[in-house]
């Protein structure tokens, strides 16, 4: 998830807009209108040819209802700390909009500043950190008692062994992975 340029909460993974043949260019750089009038599906599959980007507002209306979310809060380091905590504001508050008549829903991010501001905000939330760096069972323990509130951590593929899982689970905790 990241912001347009007037502050609206869209999804997209990537830092930049390469996908759509615009390499170096970022989606804060675009209104919600321009983004909307860009293609954002063809990249993937030819199939999804014409599918625009989408908000967090229009995604969470159409799937919160029917399953589990996990929503990524992107941030980069050159954003200033007010747009990163505005960005953390504006999709919590969606966020809690769909949270009663979800089936789950999680924020993760590799920002752990980030989920320490959003814990502060919504100590019920459920708060995922993403890591990179984190690849023993003792820095999963270390996380976890320095940052007791965290509900789990998704970690880099190549880190996930037993003993890295055994932690996690010791701790009480959900654990992801990613590629």
């Amino acid at each position: 998830m990241q912001l347009s340029a007037d502050n609206i909460p869209v999804l997209w993974h990537d830092d930049d807009l390469g996908k759509l043949g615009l390499t170096g260019r970022r989606i804060d750089e675009f209104s919600f209108t321009e983004l909307c009038a860009m293609e954002g599906g063809s990249w993937f599959a030819p199939e999804w040819t014409g599918e625009p980007l989408i908000s967090l507002a229009d995604f969470m209306r159409e799937f919160a209802p029917h399953t589990r979310l996990l929503i990524e809060i992107k941030q980069r380091d050159d954003e200033s700390p007010a747009r990163r905590q505005l960005k953390a504001r504006l999709s919590l508050a969606l966020i809690q909009a769909y949270r009663g008549g979800s089936l789950g829903i999680e924020i993760l991010s590799f920002d752990l500043p980030t989920l320490i501001y959003l814990h502060s905000l919504d100590p019920y939330q459920a708060y995922i950190l993403n890591s990179e760096d984190i690849a023993t069972a003792a820095a999963v323990r270390d996380v976890f008692t320095q940052q007791p509130f965290l509900a789990g951590l998704c970690v880099a593929i190549e880190h996930l062994h037993r003993e890295v899982a055994a932690a996690v689970r010791a701790a009480g905790k959900r654990l992801a992975v990613y590629t």
